[in-house]
């Protein structure tokens, strides 16, 4: 986990601790705990802040500092004994010169001997700082936020970040950009940013914690499933012919009647009456290809054809005669009067 604006140092790690209520701050090495940190001072006098190290793992000095904090203050170190808790006093004095001011800084507590490695703390600190009879701003100080980013799993990217110091301005835009390491595709945001985007812009209204997830390169592939239908009544080339598919990989498809078929159309995740089709592989996909029996014209039957009349008659075949004085009509043949032909499909 990475916290930013949070400083890497040799073997010490800070934990930035920006709660403002009582709870114990968890790393190797030892613990804090602490009270409510908005401390009063005034300009003629001190406040003082209290807290306790807890369980220390190591015999050694610890160094107390001030971050954007402009008043003087003691102590600046403290020892501690393993295993032995001891509650420590910081105080904060005065300065008429700075007026009446609020000053949100952090009280920094860094392993300074008999520790290899234990984590630091950085202690967020709201300082009411007031001289008798002059006036606070009238411009209140915004309040500052905290921003942390981790990564999931382990070493499958980073996150860079801009700005990327923190603490933040309320307000501010920061934008994250997602970057995988060699062999890890990014999959999505966790914590206070979400969608699939590798960049996102998030609001620093209030403290943020936020996650990249990646995963393997191998894990997010997609498969393509081609059926025929009828079975047997033709078949589908596959360009390119092996998967399963990377992310956003085009693939051409391309259906071939058996003999007594012809193409008819696609269904599924393919559309359309075109015999070749292209893909985009963004999940798995299933494509169906239907072919239709092929008609046959012997010229001799409409076949599976609607006969319609072709507007050109036909004859009726008739004799006339007389027969004992009588005039006798007989027809002897007839033939449609609407002759027919055949309509395609």
């Amino acid at each position: 986990m990475r916290h930013v604006g949070v400083l890497l140092a040799a073997a010490v790690v800070y934990a930035s601790c920006v709660a403002l209520f009582a709870a114990p701050a968890l790393a190797q090495g030892f613990k804090i705990t602490h009270g409510i940190m908005n401390v009063e001072v005034p300009g003629d006098g001190s406040g003082e802040a209290e807290f306790k190290i807890v369980e220390p793992d190591f015999t050694g000095d610890i160094e107390i500092n001030l971050e954007d904090i402009p008043l003087q203050y003691e102590p600046k170190t403290v020892s501690v004994d393993e295993d032995v808790d001891k509650k420590v006093v910081v105080t904060f004095y005065g300065d008429e010169s700075r007026g009446s001011s609020d000053f949100t800084g952090k009280i920094t507590f860094v392993p300074r001997s008999g520790a290899m490695f234990v984590a630091g703390y950085k202690i967020t600190t709201l300082i009411i700082h007031r001289v008798t009879g002059v006036p606070v701003d009238p411009t209140p100080t915004p309040p500052n936020y905290f921003l942390t980013i981790s990564t999931e799993p382990e070493g499958s990217g980073s996150v860079t970040v801009e700005p990327p110091e923190g603490p933040y301005a309320s307000g501010t835009e920061v934008t994250l950009t997602a970057v995988p390491a060699a062999g890890y595709v990014f999959d999505h945001w966790s914590g206070n940013a979400s969608g699939t985007d590798a960049e996102v812009t998030i609001t620093m209204d209030s403290h943020k914690n936020v996650t990249a997830r990646f995963v393997p390169q191998s894990a997010l592939a997609y498969f393509l499933n081609v059926r025929i239908e009828p079975e047997g009544s033709g078949s589908v080339t596959v360009d390119p012919p092996e998967g399963p598919y990377a992310p956003g990989t085009e693939v051409a498809l391309a259906a071939g009647p058996a003999a007594g078929y012809v193409f008819d159309h696609w269904s599924g995740d393919a559309s359309g009456t075109d015999p070749e089709v292209t893909v985009t592989m963004d999940s798995h996909k299933m494509v169906t290809a239907h072919f239709s029996p092929a008609e046959e014209d012997d010229g001799t039957s409409d076949g599976p054809g609607k006969a319609e009349d072709d507007g050109v008659p036909g004859w009726v075949y008739v004799s006339i005669g007389v027969l004992g004085g009588a005039v006798v009509v007989l027809i002897i043949g007839l033939l449609p009067i609407a002759r027919r032909r055949r309509r395609s499909r």
